[in-house]
């Protein structure tokens, strides 16, 4: 079995080993050598929603969703999630989802990979969500993207055994704790923005459907997509 990698910006491809490495690097100051935050690494955003850690997070992971589909005092319209939130913020925690790597499917292949390099992560939610006359919701143009996040083995969390195995992995990789924190960015490919995964309109009945029942994949795949951008 091949080892699980990480695909960059550039189409490069970095093992868990890579990440790091890169972590580990430090820069000579004067005659003092001290560590100095490694620079980012841009990881394909496309790739790592569609093919890569990414690929868990789906539209009922998120709270904004789910309280549209709850709610029955909505008039028919089209609306775009911001309006629920507010001031608009595309900020608000409503329109973020997250997800713990280190216990999300660990019986898969790039587990060790997802576990060591990503940990915890956080996406963001937008879109538009229209209310039919009979009160049920069709929501369309619906893009989930990663937010930015970081490598390093700092306790972030107040669960003892995964905090225990991030010191475990931080006494292996980094005896001497000499590594400094780098960010992790989602962009490209290239010097591009990038996208997220994107769904084709679903109603809320797939929502409750699951996961599975969603139509996702490339914008370009998606007859008619931009009419709801």
């Amino acid at each position: 079995m091949s080892e699980a990698t990480v695909k960059m910006t550039n189409g490069q491809r970095w093992t868990a080993q890579q990440f790091v490495d890169h972590y580990l690097q430090t820069s000579a100051s004067g005659t003092k050598s001290v560590a100095v935050p490694p620079e980012a690494v841009p990881v394909d955003m496309s790739w790592y929603m569609n093919d890569g850690p990414g690929r868990y997070y789906h539209p009922g992971m998120f709270p904004i969703i789910n309280q549209l589909v709850k709610r029955a005092d909505l008039a028919p319209g089209s609306y775009d999630l911001r309006d629920f939130v507010p001031n608009r913020n595309s900020r608000d925690p409503a329109l973020t989802a997250s997800i713990s790597h280190y216990t999300t499917d660990v019986s898969s292949a790039d587990y060790p990979m997802r576990a060591l390099v990503f940990g915890n992560e956080s996406a963001r939610i937008s879109g538009q969500v229209g209310v039919n006359q009979d009160g049920t919701k069709t929501f369309r143009g619906i893009e989930i993207r990663p937010l930015d996040s970081d490598f390093n083995f700092d306790h972030k969390t107040k669960q003892p055994l995964l905090e225990a195995a991030r010191e475990v992995a931080r006494r292996i990789y980094d005896p001497e704790n000499q590594g400094v924190s780098y960010d992790i960015q989602y962009r490209g490919p290239g010097k591009g923005p990038g996208t997220g995964r994107f769904y084709g309109p679903f109603s809320d009945g797939e929502l409750r459907a699951g996961p599975g029942a969603l139509p996702s994949g490339p914008i370009a795949s998606m007859p008619g997509f931009n009419e709801y951008l």
